[in-house]
C-alpha cells in the first residue's frame, strides 16, 4: 500500500514509500501504519493506494479522510527583553515561539 498525506494549509502532498511490509494489525483487524514528523494543528487530507505485489497492479486510491493533528507543546519564546521601568518594576517583552 501507498499512503498520499496533503496539508491542506498549504496544499503541500507526500507519499510514504511503497510499503509492502511495517505495517500492523489493531484488535479489530485494521490495518495500521503511523504516519508521522506531521506539524502540530494542521489539517491533513489522507489516502490509500493498495497494490498487487505479484504483478504490480495497483488498484484505485480511497476516499480522501480529513483529521486535525493536534496541539503540540510550544517552543520557548523568543526575542525575550526586560526593561527596568522608573516605578521599580520590570516591563518584558516577548515574541511567540518559531513554529516547527
Amino acid at each position: 500500500f501507498q499512503i498520499f498525506v496533503v496539508n491542506l494549509a498549504g496544499r503541500q502532498e507526500r507519499q510514504s514509500e511503497l510499503l509492502a511490509r511495517n505495517i500492523e494489525f489493531d484488535r479489530e483487524g485494521f490495518y495500521l501504519f503511523v504516519v508521522d514528523n506531521l506539524l502540530s494543528f494542521v489539517e491533513y487530507e489522507f489516502t490509500v493506494l493498495v497494490f498487487n505485489v505479484e504483478d504490480s497492479q495497483f488498484g484505485l486510491k480511497s476516499s480522501p479522510v480529513i483529521a486535525v493533528t493536534r496541539v503540540g507543546r510550544p517552543g520557548p519564546p523568543t526575542s525575550v527583553e526586560a526593561t527596568a521601568l522608573l516605578s521599580g518594576g520590570v516591563q518584558v517583552l516577548w515574541q511567540p515561539p518559531n513554529v516547527t
